[in-house]
């Protein structure tokens, strides 16, 4: 579950990167030489949940959160308790929305 959060006292820390140095003039095995990954069918689209917690409050009569939980329904008591922390979460430290990306 991918979380953003918008606030201006969000401090964020964009981690660097350090490509590895060729050898030899071959560029090392590892991440250059992956294949590119394949994009997701659109039937996995269905299964892609945009949720938000505004003002510390869980916006759940949106389309999207209702499908949410249909399709969560056997484990919804523990995922209500996530959503609890993140909303006390989002009260303690002022952060106006929250944009939840629910992935499976």
């Amino acid at each position: 579950m991918n979380i953003l959060l918008s606030s201006p006292l969000a401090i964020h820390h964009t981690p660097t990167i350090e490509t590895p140095k060729p050898v030899n003039n071959r560029i090392p095995k590892g991440i250059l030489s992956r294949p590119l990954p394949t994009p997701e069918l659109d039937s996995d689209n269905n299964k892609i949940f945009h949720l938000i917690i505004q003002n510390g409050l869980t916006k759940d009569q949106t389309i999207d959160f209702l499908k949410f939980r249909q399709f969560y329904y056997s484990m919804w008591g523990n995922i209500v308790k996530i959503f609890r922390i993140l909303e006390k979460l989002m009260n303690n430290y002022l952060v106006p929305i929250a944009l939840i990306n629910g992935e499976r």
